[in-house]
């Protein structure tokens, strides 16, 4: 069974794992996200930046946005 993500909070954001190889898809993918759902596409980070483990941009939102972003 799938455990879905609970809308508890005023403010969320995901993020868009990539690489060198992905990149480009990532920005597409970012931007077509951010024009779609209404929602704040953030900076695409083409190297390391705090915990993530990979190259990453952050999609936020808020809880009015929750159920459409994560389906």
């Amino acid at each position: 069974m799938i455990i879905r993500p609970s809308n508890h909070y005023s403010a969320h954001h995901a993020h868009i794992y990539f690489d060198t190889e992905t990149v480009e898809s990532a920005r597409d993918l970012c931007e077509t996200a951010g024009q779609v759902l209404k929602i704040a596409v953030r900076r695409v980070h083409t190297r390391l930046v705090g915990p993530h483990p990979h190259w990453s941009c952050q999609l936020s939102f808020d809880m009015s946005r929750f159920d459409e972003v994560i389906k």
